[in-house]
């Protein structure tokens, strides 16, 4: 833990304690300049999804992960995540088809699919 002082404009002297950067949690910009095939995150990575559909460069349509018994109930489609425009997303700079989505999502279950994207944003950032 470091201690930092700093001044106001009187020198009255301020401590802020700060425990050092985080080094797992790397900085992505607001997704509001993606394109179909982006992958999107939520804040931490809680969420992964993959832009489908764009409105004034902001996703208006996101699909969650896409595994064989969600694509049944969703006629044969990926589900899509509800209230897309309620939620702060995140662009990974990560672009990928529709198919290759489907294929990686097939690939893993819920927690494995979710520690893939958690260990590849991370070594995408180092």
């Amino acid at each position: 833990m470091k201690i930092n002082i700093k001044y106001l404009n009187l020198r009255i002297p301020i401590l802020l304690f700060s425990f050092g950067k985080r080094k797992d949690v790397p900085y992505y910009p607001a997704a509001d300049n993606v394109s179909i095939g982006s992958v999107v995150i939520t804040n931490n990575c809680l969420d992964v999804g993959l832009v489908v559909e764009v409105s004034n460069g902001s996703p208006a349509k996101i699909l969650t992960r896409c595994d064989r018994l969600s694509v049944v109930y969703h006629n044969g489609m990926c589900p899509q995540y509800g209230g897309v425009k309620y939620v702060t997303w995140y662009d990974t700079g990560i672009n990928m088809s529709l198919q290759e989505w489907i294929d990686l999502s097939n690939t893993y279950d819920a927690d494995g699919f979710n520690k893939y994207w958690k260990n590849r944003l991370l070594s995408k950032n180092q």
